[in-house]
């Protein structure tokens, strides 16, 4: 399904990039999409937070266990019980939603893109290819 040039400009448009300046993903991430001119606006979680709400609509788009980061110290650092809670929904929302650092970084997020984690190739066959492709009119 190929998308037009309009819908291209609409995600780039209303792309957020949601990340902590100081994790070393989120800063590739940031600077791929500085180096590929793809717009985005940045949301430090640390800074700004982030709302129970965004978490919750990300679980449903995705469930909670996609971009539930137990690779860091903050998620090494819970009590056994807490870290055998997060089998339960619930809890493992209004965990994240307290340590935001448990939340697999960045997140990118547009109209019609949900993403978790720093991936170069999965950005450019979501950001780069598409568009190239895309903006061919002999297709």
């Amino acid at each position: 399904m190929f998308q037009t040039l309009n819908s291209i400009i609409e995600i780039k448009k209303n792309m957020k990039v949601f990340g902590m300046t100081t994790c070393v993903r989120t800063q590739k991430a940031l600077e791929w999409f500085r180096h590929h001119e793809v717009a985005f606006v940045f949301h430090d979680i640390r800074k700004w937070g982030l709302s129970e709400h965004q978490i919750r609509d990300w679980d449903c788009k995705v469930g909670y266990r996609q971009f539930l980061n137990t690779h860091i110290q903050t998620w090494k650092n819970l009590y056994p019980k807490e870290r055998a809670m997060t089998e339960h929904k619930e809890f493992a929302l209004s965990l994240m939603h307290q340590k935001l650092a448990l939340i697999k970084r960045p997140v990118i997020e547009s109209n019609e893109v949900l993403m978790f984690g720093f991936d170069e190739q999965r950005y450019t066959a979501q950001f780069l290819k598409e568009e190239s492709h895309n903006l061919n009119p002999s297709i």
